[in-house]
């Protein structure tokens, strides 16, 4: 087993299911991790083989399959460039890992300006004709697109929302915006995901790992997640967990080098609204597990017994803790099979993020499975769990929006 303090260095690469050349240079993201990656790999087992020597001892065990992985946390990092008028989203650097896990390419967006200075409820009027550069969802594969927009004319107050209705020059949202957005007043645009469960089959991660003597290359990794905001935590992260179809050792090029981030920085838990339908509420913590089971595909043809992963998804984990709203805590109790649209919107408001750098989930259609009245810190809180289960309209369950900054 790796010394897991010795990582020094992790970078990751897209490789199609079942395929292991190694990718091109270009190809390739940084990773910076926080604190120690847990890196497990193992010498191969040695499988008996069942022949008796002619002096009654036993021949020799064979090499048999070796199995590993990586577990790291990463901070929820905006793409870069906050995408507005006319410009696309910028890859974030944890595209290739949201693209694997999720089993869908991240879907670029393309921003726009307001157009006016009065909008419907409910609505965010836009330049004409660029309202077709935004997707509700509901056609193919695509992914509801998503926006972020200073919805003050006198302060700061930036407000994520998904888009659910487009036309040439409008854009039909989630929840109505608390503000009202200055005229020409920039529309940034969001990478957005969605977990595709009908794909069973992703891409995988191709992770190249370096530390101070040794660099070991895992191949056709199967990725999983789960995002987390807690009190006690003072930047949003998210777990990984990489399981490697096979795992190459390269010590003879063991040199680790080092890249300034490449991505906006991290984004504090702090200024995160969160919606339960169409009630802005206070969040105290939350977790979003991905819901993916990933199970080895077995081949005899694979260089370790297997030939990749299957994904079997159950519907997103959401549990957390709200502080206590009679009305939400009377309305969620005699039926635990009523459903809710909740959001959160992870990422500061403030002046100083100017392109809106933060993570904006949508779960349409949560099924809540269960909400208990409980105190944290002397303080009366609601604890819930549910989980996301196909919506009426859209694709995917659960949808991640990734902005810049």
């Amino acid at each position: 087993m790796a010394d897991s303090s010795a990582i020094r260095y992790l970078q990751i690469a897209k490789q199609d299911a079942g395929v292991t050349e190694v990718p091109g240079s270009t190809e390739f993201n940084f990773v910076d991790f926080q604190g120690d990656p847990i890196y497990a790999d193992s010498a191969p087992n040695k499988v008996e083989v069942q022949l008796q020597r002619d002096d009654g001892e036993m021949a020799e065990a064979v090499e048999g399959q070796r199995t590993g992985g990586i577990n790291f946390t990463t901070l929820i990092r905006g793409t870069g460039d906050g995408a507005s008028d006319e410009v696309s989203s910028d890859p974030a650097e944890l595209s290739v890992l949201m693209d694997v896990a999720c089993g869908f390419d991240g879907q670029l967006g393309t921003g726009t300006v307001c157009d006016g200075t009065t909008q419907a409820v409910g609505q965010l009027d836009v330049e004409a004709g660029d309202g077709a550069q935004f997707k509700d969802g509901t056609s193919g594969t695509d992914c509801p697109s998503a926006l972020i927009v200073n919805s003050s004319q006198s302060i700061a107050q930036w407000e994520a929302r998904e888009v659910t209705g487009v036309s040439t020059d409008a854009l039909t949202l989630d929840r109505d915006l608390q503000g009202v957005p200055a005229a020409a007043a920039p529309v940034y645009a969001a990478t957005s995901w969605y977990i595709d469960a009908d794909n069973p089959e992703h891409d995988t991660v191709y992770a190249d790992i370096e530390g101070t003597a040794f660099r070991d290359i895992l191949l056709g990794c199967g990725a999983n997640f789960t995002i987390n905001m807690d009190p006690t935590t003072p930047l949003a992260q998210i777990e990984w967990a990489l399981m490697a179809n096979d795992i190459d050792y390269d010590d003879s090029l063991a040199t680790p080098t080092y890249s300034a981030p490449t991505s906006a920085g991290g984004i504090p838990v702090k200024n995160c609204p969160f919606w339960w339908g169409s009630t802005k509420t206070t969040l105290r913590s939350l977790s979003i597990a991905s819901g993916l089971d990933l199970k080895p595909k077995k081949s005899t043809e694979g260089a370790q017994g297997n030939a990749g992963w299957l994904y079997e998804y159950s519907g997103a984990k959401i549990s957390g803790e709200l502080y206590y709203d009679h009305t939400i805590f009377k309305n969620a109790q005699g039926s635990t099979a009523d459903t809710v649209d909740v959001a959160v919107q992870i990422g500061p408001t403030s002046a100083s993020d100017t392109d809106g750098n933060c993570l904006y989930v949508r779960i349409p259609n949560m099924q809540l499975m269960g909400m208990v009245k409980a105190s944290a810190d002397g303080v009366d809180v609601m604890q819930f769990e549910g989980v996301a289960r196909r919506p009426s309209a859209g694709n995917g369950s659960i949808r991640f929006h990734l902005f810049g900054g």
